[in-house]
């Protein structure tokens, strides 16, 4: 400690060190004599570098062991002095904060299991999904640089799921500095379990960076031991606080109970497995279960423990795939209480496979094989998880060339083997004690440039491993599902995103261009630039790039020529989500599907395609949906009955390639379209028709609104854009129609199908239901409740008010979702806004950060927009840059429209929709800074 206050100011970053060690260890089950520890910690960049030798690791340790454990006498120093006193304090302070430190809902991973029966049997199938928090602390991500990192998106098996924006950067007493992070975005997927060991979690920093949180739940269900699942619905889950008296107990042999009776055998993923369902089971009791061959008896109970685990560690940068989850010597656990809050490591026991005993964790006294994993939780409750310890097992490419590459694996036990692979060749070139060396060959001019290496390790008494990396080979290319290499002329599918992979060579990252083209195939001037690293990256971590563009741009599903444009090396690929087009043979009057490939011709599709009805103002009938029928040469044709009338038709909601909606009709029985051009026009006169229809009519006609819920509930159930009816584009395009819609759900109880659809109508649409003004929705709520009794009239309010906040909070945020619905309701006092000041007009232009961060186009992927203010509101002195400017003036002009000072938000006109749209990119893509302002004007 002498040699460490002595060295200049080598100190103070000792001290940093010390404080950053206190938090990570907190998560590790450490062992406090194994200064190796220190070595895989992040928190070691805050030392110098003359610092970094084993007798500072070990005094290192010591001090975090006496904290830890709360003990002064095991610290290596004397607290006599004021530094050393002072440093002391400062540690223990920041261990109270981290065991204090409370996270409402951390990171995690839910599960819920399905039996589905047919003429086959039963089949259990486990879904996933991520809960993603609203807020998260850059001190839950380890390796998370809080000053460097602005935007970071999740990734779920490789699936955008959410975008989270930095909100709040803190530096405390002692200049170490935190973030907060808030959702801007997210989309609720959820997965089908394909038997995966450990559930791929991913964030993507805007600075490139690519992190593994853990999260709770990301190991898959342990199905090794028997497992008792609640009733939740039509599925059934292990939720914490949740009860239900109807239960099942999921198992395989060799296990079984003297006590069930009534036994299903059920497959899940093709295994054999048996349920035993139990109508009602309180939680007092419990099923008695026992192993067969090992005599192990546990007892499965219908309750759930409130504490959940987090087991890390177990990430390997050079690992893209394996049969079970792995396990190395750097473990560490986390177990948080029912509220969030961190409740340490629990004790964690270990036993090796084929041993009934459990010890008490520590990797000198496991081997390499499968190891079952224990924390036991404060009440007494536990977690069982089966893991392979692999030691110090890794794998290392070098060498490599074009169709060529040497692969080392280094191991100390168990024998490896090369699996044999289509178009590749393994070559054993050198085997020693400690490691295999193996010269890998592809067989280059093929259709097939495979992703990964594969390999398998045998073990003694062990299953055996395999474990799959990624193919070492110099270059860049894009492949599907796995080794499927794609043609430049190939229109990716936005639905197929999962399947696609970048192969990139290591150390040489590569530069990939996005671009959009509209109208006629002419580029549009936004371009976003993102580099992509070596080995294997899913074309999943550019959707948000995608999605950008799209929203800036317009989908324009319609115009076959639209596209987002991917540059990679020196092919292109275009990108749709609608990549199929159909088409009508005359001669034969039936459909014929086309791939928009360039080139591609007629496609014997084999998904479905249906039609619906389409019903204009006034008439009597509703809008139906139904199958066309399919040919035996590929087309398809309207079943004989159909009655003459316009139709959309499209494909089903679960084919891949979808067909772009397109607009037939029958006349005298015979099939006809139009032209694209004759359609676009159409289409135009037919919206203003129903503008007309909608603002001549009040909300309770039926022929006329009583048609717009139908359809919006199709297109959310058919996932078609909603602007392929007319009468969806109509009853939004102005804030007059747009309340009216409102209010007609409302009275339809079909609130569910707009909460569902709203983000997507907004984004396509152009437009934005807080986009309104107090005085048009009060005029029209009157309007619609004026022979209401005064009970009636009151009740309706507050299911309005309720739905309005629902809305609110779907599209802008919780935080604000009272204030906006209060303000639309009339229940907000107009006062003077307020000014920005300076100091958050400065802030806001730092939020302005795009997704171009080099020096040489700097955020010139940010739209920007020339808006004319009535007012000002913030110091003209202040000097910005367009992008930042627009920003900052996009709420300001919504706010303006709110108090009717100017309304140049609304209209029909090419410029307005443009103006809007690139509004709405900012409250979408800016969202805290955007509601920020704006609440700030309103308040």
């Amino acid at each position: 400690m002498a040699y460490v206050q002595l060295k200049d100011n080598g100190f103070n970053r000792f001290k940093l060190f010390l404080k950053s060690m206190i938090t990570e260890l907190s998560r590790l089950s450490v062992d406090w004599e194994d200064v190796d520890v220190v070595k895989g910690l992040s928190c070691l960049r805050y030392l110098p570098e003359t610092y970094k030798n084993d007798n500072i690791y070990a005094v290192s340790l010591q001090i975090a062991r006496a904290i830890n454990e709360e003990r002064d006498d095991l610290l290596p120093y004397k607290t006599d002095t004021v530094e050393l006193k002072k440093l002391t304090e400062m540690l223990k302070k920041e261990r109270e904060r981290v065991k204090k430190l409370i996270i409402t809902h951390p990171l995690s991973i839910n599960w819920t299991f399905e039996v589905k029966e047919s003429e086959c049997g039963s089949e259990g199938v486990f879904r996933y999904s991520l809960d993603s928090v609203k807020t998260i602390y850059s001190d839950m991500i380890v390796g998370l640089n809080p000053e460097e990192c602005f935007q970071f998106d999740l990734f779920v098996s490789q699936q955008y799921v959410a975008t989270y924006k930095k909100v709040k950067l803190e530096t405390d007493d002692y200049g170490k500095k935190s973030a907060i992070y808030k959702r801007v975005n997210s989309d609720n997927k959820e997965f089908t379990w394909n038997g995966d060991s450990i559930i791929d979690v991913k964030l993507v920093c805007d600075t490139d960076d690519e992190l593994f949180p853990s999260v709770i739940n990301s190991c898959a269900p342990n199905l090794t031991i028997p497992q008792m699942l609640q009733k939740k619905g039509n599925r059934y889950v292990q939720q914490k606080d949740y009860a239900s008296v109807e239960c099942i107990s999921l198992y395989r042999k060799p296990w079984r109970s003297e006590c069930i009776d009534d036994v299903k055998d059920i497959t899940i993923g093709g295994d054999e497995y048996r349920i035993a369902i139990f109508p009602e089971v309180s939680e007092s009791q419990f099923i008695p279960m026992v192993n067969m061959e090992t005599g192990e008896e546990i007892e499965l109970k219908n309750m759930t423990s409130k504490y959940s685990v987090v087991f890390g560690g177990v990430y390997l940068p050079w690992l893209e795939k394996s049969s079970h989850a792995l396990l190395t010597k750097r473990l560490f656990v986390d177990v948080y209480d029912e509220g969030g809050m961190r409740s340490g490591s629990g004790r964690i026991m270990c036993r090796q496979r084929g041993s009934l005993e459990w010890k008490e964790y520590s990797d000198k006294i496991i081997r390499p094989g499968i190891v079952d994993i224990k924390v036991i939780f404060p009440d007494g409750s536990f977690d069982v998880k089966t893991f392979y310890y692999i030691d110090e097992l890794n794998f290392e490419a070098f060498d490599a060339a074009a169709n060529s590459a040497r692969i080392r694996c280094n191991l100390n036990w168990g024998n490896v083997y090369a699996v044999k692979q289509e178009n590749v060749s393994y070559t054993v070139e050198q085997t020693t004690n400690h490691s295999v060396t193996w010269n890998v060959v592809r067989t280059p001019n093929t259709l097939k440039f495979p992703s990964t290496c594969s390999f398998e390790i045998h073990n003694p008494g062990n299953p055996a491993l395999k474990i799959s990396i990624p193919s070492p080979y110099e270059g860049l290319c894009l492949v599907k599902n796995e080794d499927e290499l794609v043609s430049e002329d190939t229109v990716l599918s936005f639905n197929e995103f999962s399947q696609y992979r970048i192969l990139c060579s290591e150390g040489k990252p590569h530069s990939m261009r996005i671009s959009y083209t509209g109208m006629i195939g002419q580029e549009r001037p936004i371009t976003i630039y993102q580099k992509v690293k070596g080995g294997i990256t899913p074309l999943s971590n550019f959707e948000d790039s995608i999605n950008r563009l799209f929203n800036v741009n317009g989908v324009n599903s319609f115009d076959r020529t639209s596209a987002a444009i991917l540059t990679l090396g020196d092919k292109d690929y275009r990108i749709r989500y609608f990549t199929m087009d159909s088409a009508l043979n005359v001669l034969s009057e039936t459909i014929e599907v086309h791939s928009l490939d360039t080139g591609a011709g007629f496609v014997n599709y084999e998904g479905k395609i249906f039609a619906c009805k389409i019903v204009e103002p006034g008439e009597d009938t509703e809008p139906s949906v139904f199958q066309l029928d399919h040919l035996d040469c590929g087309s398809f044709k309207f079943p004989n009955e159909t009655e003459d009338g316009d139709y959309i038709v499209f494909s089903d909601v679960y084919d891949k390639h979808r067909l772009i909606p397109r607009l037939y009709h029958i006349i005298n029985g015979h099939l006809g379209d139009e032209a694209y051009t004759v359609r676009s026009a159409n289409k135009k006169q037919n919206i203003d028709v129903w503008i007309s229809e909608l603002t001549h009519y009040g909300v309770e006609n039926e022929k006329t609104w009583g048609l717009v819920p139908q359809y919006i509930e199709i297109a959310d159930r058919w996932r078609l854009p909603f602007r392929t009816f007319n009468a969806i584009s109509a009853s939004v395009s102005s804030p007059v129609l747009m309340t009216k819609l409102l209010l007609r759900l409302l009275m339809d109880d079909k609130m569910d199908a707009l909460s569902s659809a709203i983000l997507k109508i907004e984004q396509e649409c152009a437009m934005a239901v807080h986009w309104n003004r107090t005085d048009i929705v009060m005029e029209q709520f009157l309007q619609v409740t004026k022979d209401y009794s005064q009970r009636q009239q009151m009740k309706f309010f507050q299911d309005f008010k309720d739905a309005l906040h629902n809305i609110m909070t779907l599209t802008l945020d919780a935080d604000v979702a009272d204030l906006m619905t209060r303000f639309l309701c009339g229940n907000l006092e107009n006062v003077d806004a307020d000014l920005l000041t300076n100091a958050e007009v400065n802030d806001f232009k730092r939020r302005a950060i795009g997704k171009n961060t080099d020096e040489s186009n700097f955020n010139s992927d940010l739209p920007i927009l020339h808006l004319n203010l009535v007012h000002s509101y913030y110091s003209a002195a202040i000097q910005m840059l367009p992008y930042q400017e627009t920003l900052i003036k996009a709420p300001l002009y919504v706010y303006e429209y709110t108090q009717k000072w100017k309304d140049r938000l609304w209209g029909t006109s090419p410029e307005r929709i443009k103006r809007r749209r690139i509004i709405n990119f900012y409250r979408l893509h800016y969202k805290y800074t955007y509601y920020t302002i704006l609440v700030k004007m309103l308040k």
